[in-house]
């Protein structure tokens, strides 16, 4: 980690300042302020970007409401690492107060929802200390958002296939849960077409992309290893093309380590394309292919559902 530079230092002391004089002013500095109302709508405004930013997976843009001070302190990989350690079902900003603004630095109480229960906060009282640079305000505690690294209780991967999120790349279907099928089974019921859960083989495909179709209750426990899926079913040169542009992106990644299968899918509607992670879909036409769609969704997902640590 960098050493804190002058503005660090100066942000602390701005912070101590304050503290100090509301202390001996026996007051509570972090007490609700009601004359701060411009005050309070522009943190509320600057906390709701922020949180929309990490729902999202912006981190640049999240890194951003660090002030000056702590960018100086904390790299944006040792940040990025911390927001990894967030749970990723929805955030939400519940309630807000603000206290007194002294020496530009304000007190916040904040209240956040996760997966619309709300959630406990990072330092026990959720309380924090922003500052205002430009036309937003910022932290000046680096590392204290008002957010618990972890959501007590919950493994990541239960709140990953719970996380409906619309920010999220493909269709959310809610889990069928993870049941082993006897070998060659079919399973008739799923959600979704393709599936993207449910009761799978007890085979698994190799990480690879195949030439043939394959049995699509072993690609559904590649997903629940973490796993994406690349389906698809052309009948138009054109739709050929597009699927040889999608191997060379998944061969990439691929070559690279990532858990990702790919094969034709006859079951599927002609000339058409499906992405599937556990509990996601995104099926589209192939004359509506990206690369960037296919690279967003294999980079969000990927692992990101992953109980058994692949």
């Amino acid at each position: 980690m960098r050493a804190p530079g002058r503005w660090a230092l100066a942000a602390a002391a701005l912070g101590l300042v304050f503290l100090t004089a509301s202390c001996a002013g026996g007051g509570d500095p972090f007490a609700p302020d009601p004359t701060a109302d411009a005050v309070t709508q522009g943190v509320r405004g600057s906390l709701e970007r922020f949180v929309q930013a990490l729902n999202q997976r912006d981190l640049v843009s999240a890194y951003a409401y660090l002030s000056s001070s702590c960018r100086e302190q904390v790299t944006f990989e040792e940040f990025a690492d911390l927001a990894g350690k967030l749970p990723t079902l929805r955030i939400e900003l519940r309630d807000v107060a603000v206290g007194r603004l002294d020496h530009g630095v304000v007190p916040v109480s904040a209240t956040y929802a996760i997966g619309g229960q709300v959630a406990p906060p990072s330092n026990g009282d959720g309380r924090f200390l922003m500052m205002q640079e430009g036309d937003e305000w910022r932290f000046v505690e680096c590392r204290n958002f008002g957010l618990r690294p972890e959501q007590a209780g919950v493994p990541s991967y239960v709140a990953a296939e719970n996380d409906d999120s619309p920010t999220l790349p493909g269709q959310y279907f809610p889990p069928q849960g993870r049941d082993h099928l006897p070998p060659g089974e079919r399973y008739e019921a799923y959600n979704s077409d393709p599936p993207t859960s449910g009761p799978h083989s007890p085979e698994v495909l190799e990480w690879r992309v195949y030439d043939e179709p394959q049995q699509r209750e072993k690609a559904v426990h590649n997903m629940e290893h973490g796993g994406v899926v690349v389906w698809h079913h052309c009948v138009s040169a054109a739709c050929e093309d597009v699927v040889r542009k999608i191997r060379t992106v998944v061969e990439g990644y691929l070559s690279e380590g990532a858990l990702v299968v790919m094969f034709p899918y006859p079951e599927m509607e002609d000339d058409t394309v499906a992405l599937t992670s556990w509990t996601r879909l995104d099926k589209f036409p192939a004359s509506e292919y990206t690369e960037e769609r296919v690279r967003r969704f294999i980079q969000v997902h990927e692992r990101r559902y992953n109980p058994e640590g692949m």
